[in-house]
């Protein structure tokens, strides 16, 4: 498991992430570490960060795929 730390900056930083709404659901966005964005919309996030399913960078080409953990998320 891969441990993403809060951006709270606008730059894309690799292993981080940023929470997102969409209409009425909560979620966040994360940076592989490889430096691609991503969102986790079709996922769900547990109360202690923990990503399900595991998560697949959206970028053609990019080999990121493993089970992730948003430190510091609250719902």
């Amino acid at each position: 498991m891969i441990e993403f730390t809060l951006n709270k900056s606008r730059e894309l930083i690799p292993k981080t992430w940023r929470k997102l709404l969409s209409g009425e659901k909560i979620s966040a966005s994360i940076v592989c570490p490889n430096g691609h964005y991503g969102v986790l919309i079709d996922h769900d996030i547990g109360s202690d960060g923990t990503v399900s399913p595991s998560v697949v960078c959206p970028e053609e080409g990019c080999k990121f795929h493993d089970y992730v953990k948003l430190l510091g998320w609250k719902a």
